[in-house]
């Protein structure tokens, strides 16, 4: 369940957001879901892996903040 929301998104941004940074211009955009903001029964993993996703994009707006 964490593989392809939330692993798949660390490893694209951390791949593409040094050219981004280098040439001044672009955006990473996080879809999350409504499963990292509530509670869905029966879908553990999936709600870790999107509120893994909605923390991930928070620090790396803090992180990536004036680049």
């Amino acid at each position: 369940m964490m593989m392809l929301p939330y692993i798949a998104a660390f490893e694209l941004t951390r791949a593409l957001a040094p050219p981004m940074i280098e040439r001044g211009s672009g955006h990473v955009v996080c879809m999350p879901s409504l499963a990292g903001w509530t509670h869905i029964p029966g879908a553990a993993g999936y709600s870790v892996a999107r509120r893994a996703m909605r923390a991930f994009a928070s620090q790396l707006r803090e992180d990536l903040r004036g680049t």
